[in-house]
């Protein structure tokens, strides 16, 4: 499937909902979660999701609950995706991390097996990620290196995973863009504002605010 563009999420509005589907290689599901559309821009997409939320993991497996309202940053034709966590919870990762990326594929748009609007990436092991304290780590490198092998990730994906979290891992240290906590603060202060969500009225509420 073609990396998406700006064109890929055209169609829609702030607010509506949008199936976020990770998956393991080469196909196998990892986790899907609802998500709202927050917007686009030149860089790549927006999207959130509420704590409470539950995240299916598939057959066979216990679903979990999101910890905490996070915002995500997906950028076009990258192999990553960014989330950032409203506030430190006591559960989960965003009890440990404040912003956590997710070396992928570049995401593409398509409709899921349902035809639910979806954006989907297949999930490279590696993470990069800064702690509460400020720390920026790289994780699960041993991960990485038995599932290349195991699995049979092709040379050209190894090659752009291990760029892709260099070049994250960089940006997040320098607290350059979109790491610099700006756009993503601002996101993220947004999407928490309105406590009508958290007495579950509908997200797409949102398309009725100001973006």
């Amino acid at each position: 499937m073609p990396a998406a563009s700006r064109a890929s999420y055209a169609s829609f509005t702030a607010g509506d909902d949008l199936l976020l589907e990770f998956r393991k290689w080469p196909a196998s599901l990892h986790y899907r979660v609802r998500t709202v559309f927050l917007g686009a821009d030149e860089d790549g997409a927006w999207i959130g999701g509420r704590k409470g939320r539950g995240v299916d993991r598939g057959p066979g497996r216990r679903p979990n609950v999101v910890s905490e309202d996070w915002v995500s940053f997906l950028p076009y034709g990258q192999g990553w995706a960014a989330r950032w966590y409203a506030r430190q919870a006591a559960t989960g990762r965003a009890s440990r991390y404040s912003c956590y990326v997710d070396i992928t594929t570049p995401a593409h748009v398509d409709p899921d097996e349902q035809g639910v609007p979806s954006v989907h990436l297949v999930d490279l092991d590696l993470d990069v990620v800064r702690t509460w304290d400020g720390a920026v780590e790289v994780l699960d490198v041993d991960e990485f290196e038995e599932h290349r092998l195991a699995l049979g990730y092709p040379g050209a994906v190894v090659k752009d995973a291990l760029r892709s979290a260099a070049e994250v891992r960089q940006a997040m240290a320098a607290g350059a863009h979109p790491f610099d906590g700006k756009q993503a603060g601002r996101r993220v202060s947004s999407y928490t504002a309105y406590d009508e969500f958290r007495l579950g009225h509908s997200d797409a509420r949102l398309s009725q605010r100001p973006g």
